[in-house]
């Protein structure tokens, strides 16, 4: 059984925006859910989340109400934003060690 589990905020848009894969991120959502594991992020979930929606809002494929609605429903799926001691610190260093072109999937903690 999972404790924790860390989300990526592209499978959480996609509980609550049909893409390709919706039904399989419903999938691992509900599973999560059966299994009473916590739901966890780094602090730049809400931005990421956010920011995909609006896009999709700025491309004409949703309007603002559906966005919001997005956006909300988002904020109340249980997601705890977590912001570990270092975190920061622990990101720069595994992007230069992965020579990634940015930092932030680096941001994702480890959940125990």
């Amino acid at each position: 059984m999972i404790n924790a589990a860390c989300i990526d905020a592209s499978v959480a848009v996609k509980w609550f925006v049909l893409e390709d894969d919706s039904p399989l991120a419903i999938s691992l959502f509900r599973d999560l859910r059966r299994s009473r594991s916590r739901l966890l992020a780094p602090p730049h979930f809400l931005a990421e989340v956010t920011s995909t929606v609006y896009k999709r809002y700025r491309r004409g494929e949703i309007d603002i109400d559906a966005a919001l609605r997005v956006v909300r429903n988002l904020t109340r799926a249980g997601v705890g934003v977590r912001t570990p001691g270092g975190l920061a610190e622990r990101a720069m260093e595994m992007a230069a060690g992965l020579a990634l072109v940015l930092p932030y999937d680096a941001f994702y903690p480890r959940t125990r």
